[in-house]
C-alpha cells in the first residue's frame, strides 16, 4: 500500500486506438502508486481494442473493461465514472500515457491540502512533435477564453457528481474544457494545483481527436455548445459581450417579422430612390 487508502479511478475511453492502447495501459501498470483501478471503455471500436483490453484485464484485476455502443467520448467517460470506486478520478486518453510518478505526486497534493479541488501537471509532447507543453497556471477567467488544463487532471468524484459529469452535447471534443468550466466555477486559484513537472505525455498525431476536430470545422460548433452549456457563467464574466449579442439577436428577430421586414425594405428602397433623384 502507498500510504493512502484512497483509490484513484483511471478512466480510459477508447475508440479505434488499439494500436496505441498498450502503451497507455503499460504506463498505468508501472505507476509507483498502486491503489488504483483502471476502467477501459471500449466505445464501439471496430478494431481489436476489446482484445488488447482483455489481455490486461486477465493480467491484473485492477483493470476493468466495459464495452458500449459507439456513443461519443462524453458518454463513455460518464459511463465509466458512474461505476468508478475511486475517491479521485484521472482520465487518460487511449493514445496518451503517464509518468510512473504521476498518480503518487498528484495524490500527495490532495493530501497536503484537503481543500484542493483539482491537480494537473506539465506535459511532454511525443509522436509527430516533441518538447514540453507549457501549460499556464490556473486562472478561471482566462480559462473561459482558452484552456490551460488538459484532460488528464485529477479531480474528486464527488465534484464530478455535483456538476453532472461531462455534457453529452460535446460530441466532437472539448468536453474536458467544458467540464472544467463547470467543475471549477467558484473555486479559488489556491485550490487548483499545477505540478511543474512533465508527468503526462501527450501524443501529437494528425489522426488524434483534437486535430481531427480542428480540421473538420467541428471546433466552432463545440465552442458554441460550450458557451451555451455555461451561458450564465460567460454572461457573469463577460456581460458586455452578451449585451451586444442580445441587441443583435433582438434586431435580427424583429427584422424577420413580416410587418417590420416589409417596412425596413420599403425604407431602404425609398432611401435609394431619394439618393438617385437628389444626386447632382
Amino acid at each position: 500500500m502507498d500510504g493512502s487508502d484512497s483509490i484513484v479511478s483511471i478512466i480510459v475511453p477508447c475508440y479505434n486506438h488499439a494500436h496505441y492502447l498498450e502503451e497507455g495501459l503499460n504506463s498505468i501498470f508501472q505507476q509507483s502508486f498502486t491503489n488504483w483501478e483502471c476502467i477501459i471503455i471500449n466505445d464501439g471500436s471496430t478494431d481489436n481494442t476489446k482484445d488488447v483490453s482483455e489481455a490486461y484485464v486477465n493480467k491484473d484485476p485492477r483493470f476493468r473493461l466495459i464495452n458500449i455502443q459507439n456513443s461519443g467520448v462524453s458518454v463513455a467517460k460518464n459511463t465509466a465514472i458512474a461505476v468508478a470506486k475511486g475517491t479521485y478520478i484521472f482520465p487518460l486518453d487511449a493514445d496518451n500515457k503517464m509518468h510512473p510518478e504521476c498518480l503518487r505526486l498528484c495524490i500527495s497534493e490532495f493530501e497536503k491540502n484537503p481543500t484542493t479541488r483539482l491537480v494537473y501537471t506539465e506535459a511532454e509532447l511525443f509522436g509527430e512533435d516533441t518538447g514540453l507543453w507549457n501549460l499556464d497556471p490556473f486562472d478561471y477567467k482566462s480559462m473561459l477564453k482558452y484552456n490551460m488544463i488538459d484532460n488528464s487532471a485529477m479531480f474528486l468524484k464527488k465534484d464530478f457528481l455535483r456538476v453532472g459529469g461531462y455534457r453529452i452535447n460535446m460530441v466532437q471534443g472539448l468536453e474536458d474544457w467544458d467540464f472544467f468550466i463547470a467543475l471549477l466555477y467558484g473555486v479559488s486559484k489556491q485550490q487548483v494545483i499545477k505540478i511543474n513537472k512533465p508527468l503526462y505525455f501527450y501524443r501529437v498525431s494528425n489522426s488524434g481527436r483534437r486535430m481531427t476536430v480542428a480540421s473538420s470545422g467541428g471546433q466552432k460548433e463545440m465552442l458554441d455548445c460550450m458557451v451555451y452549456n455555461n451561458f450564465f457563467i460567460y454572461k457573469e464574466y463577460f456581460p458586455e459581450i452578451f449585451t451586444r449579442i442580445h441587441e443583435y439577436e433582438f434586431q435580427k428577430t424583429m427584422m424577420a417579422k413580416p410587418p417590420i421586414k416589409w417596412l425596413s425594405r420599403w425604407m431602404i428602397r425609398l432611401s435609394s430612390l431619394k439618393k438617385r433623384f437628389t444626386s447632382p
